[in-house]
């Protein structure tokens, strides 16, 4: 069976569509392609977190690695928020980021929570201080 993608327009076989399940019981298949799906999401994904990168460096955080200073906004997913204190740890924050915008309501308690609780570390250097090769003096 054939289905035109309604994003790139070209003809392709039903089975290179998704589902979607709008509620229980309900299925169909999506209206653009897998192919054109991902696309979108990626490009969501990246002006997203973008204006959340924006918005925590206006509000004074600095995004970039706190030991070795690595901070490129274009790879921004090798930046890790580490929690001072484990046992204060009430949200992870990185995926409240990826599902909610800056005007959520909880946004003033993140903001906080990352300013009074947690280092922001690029992913090698937090885990070298979780296997215990390096130091942070906080």
């Amino acid at each position: 069976m054939i289905k035109v993608c309604n994003k790139c327009g070209i003809e392709k076989e039903v089975e290179e569509f998704g589902w979607c399940r709008p509620r229980p019981g309900e299925k169909y298949r999506r209206l653009s392609c897998k192919e054109c799906s991902n696309k979108q999401h990626q490009l969501w994904r990246h002006r997203h977190v973008a204006a959340w990168l924006e918005f925590l460096e206006s509000e004074g955080i600095e995004i970039k690695c706190q030991y070795c200073g690595f901070g490129d906004k274009e790879r921004y997913a090798a930046l890790q928020f580490h929690h001072i204190d484990p046992g204060t740890k009430e949200s992870v924050i990185s995926t409240f980021i990826q599902k909610y915008s800056i005007e959520h309501e909880r946004v003033p308690e993140i903001v906080r929570i990352i300013k009074e609780d947690c280092v922001i570390l690029c992913a090698n250097c937090h885990s070298l201080y979780h296997a215990g090769k390096i130091e942070l003096n906080i």
